[in-house]
Order: C-alpha cells, then structure tokens, then sequence
C-alpha cells in the first residue's frame, strides 16, 4: 500500500533567562528560566535561575562514550554528541548554587 505521509508544521520552543520583574528582600532583581513556543508569549518555568550553560558531551574517540563536554560552537561533528549537559545557576542569599541536568541522546553518555 502506499501510505502518504504529512507534515503539519513543527513547533518552536525556546529556553531563556530573563527578568522576572520581580525583585528580592535587598530590591536586586529576580531572574528566572522561560520558555517560549514560536516566539509567542514567555512563560516562567523557574524562578530564581540566574545563568543558564548548555554543553555536549562528545565522543571524541568513537568508543561509545562521552570524552569531553563542548559548547555548540565547538562541536564538529553532531553525530558524536551523546548527551546534553543544562547548567542552571540559582541566586541565593549568600552563595550561588547550580544544577546541572543531563539528558542522553544516544548511547551510553
């Protein structure tokens, strides 16, 4: 049978840290992670998140696991990246403190 396929349009999602418009005890600002789909309307995830990195963890030497961590920039071949590494900082009283998520792509990571 030939079966046709159909693509209905795709969805845009970005992650971001912006200002909440909100500020603390001291009135510093107050940071937090957004997200957005198709650069419509933002929508706070998190509050409190000050930095956001994102690294790739590459297998520079095709044995199937993660050798080192790249920014998107340095990754030459997307094919190697086995897992992506989300560092989110979150503003404290005294001290900053991040948290690092990592979600597997492919293989082992």
């Amino acid at each position: 049978k030939n079966k046709k396929a159909e693509v209905k349009g795709f969805k845009e999602t970005a992650f971001f840290i912006s200002d909440t418009r909100r500020v603390d005890k001291k009135n510093q600002p107050i940071y937090g992670l957004y997200s957005s789909i198709n650069r419509g309307k933002k929508q706070e995830l998190v509050s409190g998140v000050s930095e956001m990195q994102i690294l790739y963890g590459v297998d520079i030497d095709g044995q199937g696991r993660v050798n080192k961590y790249l920014k998107a920039s340095e990754v030459d071949d997307w094919d190697r990246v086995l897992i992506v590494m989300i560092g989110l900082k979150f503003q404290g009283l005294r001290l900053t403190k991040q948290k690092n998520i990592y979600i597997r792509l492919r293989g082992d990571g």
